[in-house]
């Protein structure tokens, strides 16, 4: 079962950094998938995606409901780039566009409503 939980992990961290660069793929999941396999089947790829200096910070952040206004600005920016390429490449097909479109206003809305991290606070 190690060995199926284990491949399942590497699977998912696939699909997690292929979300990364395609739009309406989604990293986030993918990503918490392959921590939750890796938990049960190899504390060493555990760790490292919890300690990775771009995924670790994104999960432990994203686990305590916290975002930072940068990664928020560089994540939307990213996104909807994204979808605009998607957008232009589907020959601005409706279905496409309103799935897009409602999507990356999901996403958008969910950012904003993700915290601060209280060590981006200015303490007076």
């Amino acid at each position: 079962m190690k060995i199926m939980y284990k491949l399942l992990g590497f699977i998912f961290l696939g699909c997690a950094v292929f979300g990364v660069v395609m739009p309406l793929v989604p990293a986030t999941p993918f990503l918490l998938l392959a921590l939750f396999f890796f938990s049960r089947s190899s504390p060493k790829w555990h760790s490292y995606i919890m300690e990775h200096p771009v995924f670790g910070m994104y999960i432990r952040n994203y686990r305590r409901g916290e975002m930072r206004r940068s990664h928020k600005t560089f994540t939307l920016m990213f996104m909807w780039v994204s979808m605009g390429w998607g957008m232009f490449m589907s020959g601005f097909h409706l279905w496409a566009v309103g799935a897009m479109l409602l999507i990356g206003s999901a996403v958008t809305l969910h950012l904003f409503l993700l915290a601060k991290p209280a060590s981006d606070t200015i303490k007076s």
